[in-house]
């Protein structure tokens, strides 16, 4: 179970910068300091999405030895926020410690279950997030950035590798993914499996145009850098990785959650993971059915104030079979979405919002 960014974004982005609503006793900011600094050092690959570029020359540490480090680590700032927390007062302190707690705990409650056996899947995993991601979200604006970015990719073979380790680790202990979860990874592996390195996704999408500023001499530099790298490193690993997932890998034959070791529990470290509340599967479910009823029944009671006596779904076919609500032209389409965006949600944001960005909606 990782670490949930987002939330970390939103609490100490902010605070690193001295962001506006966010003055923090020093002890509190030190803390949230170190944790971000932490962050950003420990997992490089985050640290290229938020926009931190000082490690774009490594790629994550995904080996076992790694995930029990951040365990050890997380356990002590843990430490460090319940030792502080009892003696703050003010609520913005409050408020972070509390965030920030909930984001620790959630980390070690969920490790027991080594979701991270479960490295890749269809939809994420290094031969999704390599090209479309990782590499994408690094600046290549100079030679010294090309250089970075070569420097990563020499990493590849190190982290297939400990991916490898990981699923085979997941195998043994029967924490797997379903084959719904893997059928396509083997054809998305089978994109970097080139006979020469100007076939490959990442040659093609990052080493054949170059800024106008660039002399012949760098352009040909890097460009023999990055055939050798992806020859002598990339096209290598990801055959590894190809032949261990598709002559090796065993994936698990039910596809409920539940049928991973412990998962009842598991599930339920899920939903809290992702809800924040600590209900039943059924609890979730009926609060689902119960939101849609209520509103169901608010528009039903619209409906019958508007004259029409008719179901929802007939108003709602109605609405849209009339020509007279659609827009007929560009300006008109353009000029009716100005006015939703200033005229009614922008006077309803500081109804919900307390902290509103300055920054004029364009």
């Amino acid at each position: 179970m990782y670490i949930k960014p987002a939330h970390i974004i939103l609490m100490l982005a902010a605070l690193s910068q001295g962001g506006k609503g966010a003055q923090l006793s020093p002890d509190v900011q030190t803390l949230c300091d170190d944790f971000w600094q932490w962050r950003l050092q420990d997992m490089p690959e985050f640290a290229t999405f938020v926009g931190f570029h000082a490690y774009n020359d490594r790629l994550d540490d995904l080996s076992m030895e790694a995930y029990e480090n951040r365990l050890n680590k997380v356990y002590e700032f843990l430490g460090r926020v319940d030792f502080l927390a009892p003696t703050l007062t003010e609520h913005e302190d409050i408020v972070n410690m509390k965030v920030l707690r909930d984001e620790l705990t959630t980390f070690i409650e969920g490790y027991q279950y080594k979701n991270f056996y479960l490295a890749l899947n269809n939809k994420e995993g290094i031969q999704v997030d390599l090209v479309a991601r990782t590499l994408s979200w690094m600046p290549l604006v100079t030679v010294a950035d090309y250089n970075t970015m070569l420097a990563r990719l020499q990493a590849v073979p190190t982290q297939v590798t400990q991916i490898i380790q990981l699923l085979s680790a997941g195998v043994e202990a029967n924490i797997t993914n379903h084959e719904l979860s893997m059928n396509k990874v083997p054809s998305q592996l089978e994109e970097f499996l080139v006979i020469t390195p100007e076939e490959s996704p990442i040659y093609k999408q990052f080493f054949s145009e170059f800024p106008a500023n660039f002399t012949p001499d760098d352009v040909a530099a890097i460009q023999a850098s990055a055939k050798a790298v992806i020859s002598d490193s990339v096209i290598p690993a990801f055959e590894e990785l190809h032949a261990y997932v598709s002559l090796q890998y065993v994936t698990r034959p039910d596809i409920a959650i539940t049928s991973l070791p412990n998962g009842q529990a598991l599930y339920a470290q899920i939903i809290k993971f992702h809800a924040g509340l600590e209900k039943t599967p059924e609890e979730i479910q009926q609060v689902g059915f119960n939101e849609v009823a209520r509103i169901e029944a608010l528009m039903q009671e619209i409906v019958y104030e508007l004259g029409y006596n008719m179901s929802t779904q007939n108003f709602s076919n109605m609405i849209l079979n009339d020509p007279a609500n659609f827009y007929t032209t560009e300006e008109d389409l353009l000029n009716g979405f100005r006015y939703v965006v200033y005229n009614v949600t922008t006077p309803a944001v500081p109804l919900i919002f307390k902290n509103i960005p300055s920054a004029e909606i364009m």
